[in-house]
């Protein structure tokens, strides 16, 4: 997908969703560009290419936020190592999820519960297109996947076509 404005010009966006997967993962995962310049580029083998500074925003399961990057390390010889900021939200605030969500039931906060017509309304919208997909012809050109495992080849091949990598992490 690309957004199509002056700001975003070029830059791709994948999105990547599944269901009965190897593991349950919701996150944003944002790979900056590299510098155009870089201040130690004659120090670095050409074939050790620097992986990207990354932002990672993490939904579900485990809530959180994590900012990778390379760093110097201490002294005069150039030795980048990898760096991690991470912070955990259920490891900062020990609270389980059955405990969360009766807390907010309780509360009467309703950000987790899906109202019956926003249900009724979901089942609307979807279900021509389950009705397409379980006809013949789309079934056999749709790109499926084991369950249990990691999804789609496909989807594998698209990333390593532009020159980046998916991380199950």
């Amino acid at each position: 997908m690309l957004v199509e404005n002056w700001r975003w010009n070029g830059v791709p966006f994948y999105l990547r969703s599944g269901k009965r997967l190897s593991r349950r993962k919701a996150e944003i995962s944002v790979h900056f560009k590299p510098a155009p310049y870089q201040m130690f580029a004659g120090a670095i083998e050409e074939s050790k290419k620097l992986p990207p500074n990354t932002l990672v925003l993490r939904i579900q399961p485990h809530e959180g936020i994590g900012l990778f990057f390379e760093t110097k390390m201490p002294g005069s010889r150039l030795c980048l190592n990898p760096a991690a900021m991470d912070f955990s939200y259920p490891e900062t605030f020990a609270i389980d999820d059955y405990a969360r969500i009766l807390l907010d039931a309780m509360q009467g906060d309703r950000m987790l519960f899906v109202r019956a017509d926003a249900v009724e309304k979901s089942w609307q919208l979807l279900t021509p297109l389950i009705d397409k997909m379980e006809s013949t012809a789309a079934r056999e050109d749709f790109p499926n996947y084991a369950a249990g495992s990691e999804g789609p080849v496909r989807a594998v091949e698209l990333l390593s076509k532009d020159g980046r990598r998916w991380d199950p992490l």
